[in-house]
């Protein structure tokens, strides 16, 4: 696995994942304080193929079941 970029912030991701084209986009629920639950759905929208990973601090299920809804990959 290699790292080919990261940004910090949602508005900032779709032009890195564009310049970047990974097979696998780790993200937090929770970027700063935005989630990233739409940007999942956009990214998936566009790219059908891209793997999304989701982690965060937050214990409940919840949360995880809303990932995978909007696309995560887990």
């Amino acid at each position: 696995m290699m790292v080919c970029g990261d940004t910090g912030s949602i508005s900032d991701a779709p032009g890195k994942i564009a310049e970047c084209q990974p097979q696998l986009l780790l993200t937090a629920l929770r970027l700063g304080a935005q989630d990233s639950l739409k940007l999942i759905k956009q990214l998936k929208t566009k790219n059908a193929a891209l793997r999304i990973l989701v982690y965060s601090a937050y214990d409940e299920n919840i949360f995880a079941e809303r990932a995978m809804r909007a696309g995560a990959s887990g």
